[in-house]
């Protein structure tokens, strides 16, 4: 949260409810900070701070076209948590020639998953005409107007915790990655 100063509340905006309904009425500004980390070196090689309503993958979108011609010609694995996974953003790293592996929801890609016979396959998800033309990014837009399928490595893994009652629990965490076995 930031100093509610009239630029502030411009730029980042405010969480309203039934206390605060204006600008006027707030007394911060709310903002989505996202940083895009070199685990291999320790550095932040990008920081944004944006619009609180603004969702992961656009930033994620952002930062990546700021730091291609920086990454050009290396090996890169991205790495995300569960509020990234995206056929959008999976072409454009591809398309960069970046490996990821970014956890996922186990809503993403139901009827495929559904269909694995393993914990660790290669799926082939295709992208529906409607899907095609919901795309945000022009580069996937175009990859996938080529070619409406792609082949996605899901990796299930189970994971067990106690939680803070000190009941064991174990859920079922997957990844999506295009990185081979």
């Amino acid at each position: 949260s930031l100093m509610a100063t009239e630029e502030s509340l411009m730029q980042f905006g405010f969480v309203s409810n039934q206390h605060i309904t204006s600008a006027e009425d707030a007394n911060k500004a709310t903002s989505k900070s996202a940083a895009l980390y070199d685990v291999t070196n320790g550095l932040i090689v990008n920081f944004q701070m944006k619009e609180y309503k603004k969702s992961e993958i656009p930033i994620a979108v952002d930062q990546l076209e700021e730091t291609f011609d920086l990454f050009a010609g290396q090996k890169v694995i991205y790495l995300a948590d569960r509020y990234y996974p995206s056929v959008e953003l999976f072409a454009i790293l591809e398309s960069h020639s970046i490996n990821y592996c970014i956890r996922g929801k186990p809503n993403f890609f139901k009827k495929e998953i559904s269909e694995m016979k393993s914990d660790d396959e290669w799926i082939t998800v295709t992208l529906s005409k409607e899907w095609i033309k919901r795309l945000k990014y022009d580069k996937a837009k175009e990859r996938f107007l080529k070619d409406p399928t792609i082949r996605i490595r899901v990796v299930k893994q189970k994971y067990t915790y106690i939680d803070e009652d000190g009941v064991l629990q174990t859920v079922e965490l997957l990844y999506f990655t295009n990185l081979s076995q």
